[in-house]
């Protein structure tokens, strides 16, 4: 688990085998690269969700909550795994973690999806042409 600054009760997960709170890293990336499978179990906030548009685009499967997801629009089963509660999370992330080849074609098809959708390039085009066909 990664994140700025890990809660007491996060921080005490770290007892269990085979979980590991780093808590603030200079770079992101290299949490997920450790990864296989990433969950933000977003339950208030608002706005789009960077860490997890930045784990689909490393093709790491991931598991969210409605809340996260309705900000990214991708489709449930297709391009994430979504969940409204704690029993659902965990069985969205025990299904990735017990069949590999399912969890790998949903992380390629979150990726295709962030390229497809939240690409720069793609984004930036997009605006041109609004604006444009304003002028």
């Amino acid at each position: 688990m990664a994140g700025t600054t890990p809660a007491a009760r996060v921080r005490a997960l770290a007892r269990l085998p085979g979980v590991a709170v780093s808590g603030w890293l200079p770079d992101i990336r290299s949490a997920y690269a450790q990864a296989r499978v990433f969950v933000a179990p977003m339950r208030v906030g608002t706005g789009l969700q960077n860490k997890l548009l930045e784990a689909m685009a490393m093709r790491l499967p991931c598991v969210t909550t409605p809340l996260a997801n309705n900000a990214l629009q991708g489709t449930p089963g297709q391009h994430l795994l979504v969940a409204a509660d704690a029993a659902g999370l965990a069985d969205a992330v025990a299904q990735l973690l017990a069949d590999a080849d399912a969890a790998d074609q949903l992380g390629a098809r979150g990726r295709t999806f962030v390229e497809q959708h939240y690409d720069w390039a793609a984004t930036t085009a997009r605006l041109e042409n609004l604006l444009l066909l304003n002028c």
